[in-house]
């Protein structure tokens, strides 16, 4: 049996789509016959260390080790400057679980990371770690590139333009994997209750602090024959955005079936994707994450629970697995997005071999493999 320390600045529990991919590794790393000890800051006032309190709010029963460690530094503290402020505490945090909190404990097998602090302090002491990239910065740069050429150092990227804008070179595939993310078969909903023409969109109703669109769906259904035809469903928080949606929908006068829930706990899931025939990916091109990076959890619920997919037209979206299954149109743009609702239905369903390719237990194996090459 494999160990692995799995360190990252994340704050456990929250509702982010990042907090729920970072479980559900777990969870799978776990099945996979590997011990895993999950190394996170106290650094939200909600932040909890207690694995009982985490199973309840993820829905999930596996046991692994819980640390969470003090925070003392000024990010979730103070709210100028909150940049510079994340920079700085991320940098001391990962300086002294590596440095000097994980010395006084047994080494594992592999160090998995999200943090480019902990992936660069690790590299820098030659242990075997493997740092898993979702986003593209100036600071993440400086560090991979001061970090690939180390022996132990392995990267796993989300997508393949993520690889691409780090301009690598011609760099081993024993150093780097592309790796989408994928579906936790926990959430699999197998149901006859769906109903056609039913439209979910299913997380967060934000997008770092920004709208990711869904005004436009809502102006959608100021047209009468899909008023007439189609419903919507959105599921996803914060509630304040949730209830500005309603505003809008009465502000415009929109007569329609229309249902915004507002968040829901992980094990709820499941009933919307059931009951729903159409999931929508939006997002704002204005994010370079959300345009070029993402590749989005909700995507693989969506189509592993027999779900049509309506996505706006980036290079993220396009890059996903099985994406010619999508139906795409252009961002704020009415015409389009009409069509491409109207088009669904013509797409088969993905065959077992596809399903299982695309779930997050195979995704770990890959990792598994990945780290023994």
């Amino acid at each position: 049996m494999k160990s692995i320390y799995y360190i990252t600045y994340q704050s456990f529990p929250a509702h982010t789509a990042n907090s729920i991919q970072t479980i559900s590794n777990i969870k799978y790393f776990i099945r996979n016959n590997h011990d895993v000890t999950l190394y996170f800051p106290l650094r939200q006032k909600n932040s909890n260390g207690e694995l009982e309190k985490l199973k309840e709010f993820y829905s999930f029963s596996d046991n692994f080790v819980v640390k969470g460690v003090r925070h003392y530094l000024p990010f979730g503290r103070i709210d100028f400057f909150k940049k510079l402020i994340f920079h700085f505490s991320h940098f001391v945090w990962s300086l002294w679980v590596c440095l000097f909190l994980i010395n006084k404990e047994s080494e594992p097998d592999y160090f998995f990371t999200r943090s480019d602090w902990v992936l660069f302090f690790l590299s820098l002491k030659n242990k075997k770690v493997i740092f898993e990239c979702h986003q593209y910065s100036k600071v993440r740069k400086f560090v991979i590139n001061k970090v690939i050429k180390k022996n132990k150092t392995k990267i796993v990227f989300l997508n393949e333009n993520l690889l691409n804008h780090f301009k690598l070179g011609n760099i081993s595939s024993k150093k780097v994997l592309v790796a989408h993310n994928g579906f936790d078969t926990d959430f699999y909903s197998n149901s006859n209750n769906r109903a056609e023409k039913s439209i979910l969109f299913l997380g967060s109703l934000q997008r770092f602090n920004e709208d990711r669109g869904l005004r436009l769906m809502l102006d959608l259904f100021k047209d009468k024959e899909i008023s007439k035809n189609y419903t919507l469903t959105i599921v996803g928080g914060p509630e304040h955005e949730a209830l500005n949606l309603n505003k809008y929908i009465i502000k415009n006068k929109i007569k329609a079936s229309i249902n915004i829930v507002g968040p829901k706990n992980r094990n709820e899931i499941p009933k919307y994707l059931a009951e729903s025939d159409i999931g929508l990916l939006l997002n704002s091109s204005q994010n370079s994450h959300s345009y070029l990076f993402s590749s989005p959890l909700k995507y693989f619920e969506y189509i592993c629970n027999d779900l049509q997919v309506v996505a706006v037209d980036f290079p993220a979206h396009k890059s996903l697995p099985f994406s010619h299954k999508i139906a795409f149109f252009q961002e704020n743009n009415l015409n389009s997005l009409a069509s491409a609702v109207k088009s669904t239905g013509k797409v088969k369903k993905l065959s077992s071999t596809e399903f299982n390719s695309l779930t997050v237990d195979t995704r770990v194996k890959n990792l598994i493999n990945f780290f023994e090459v």
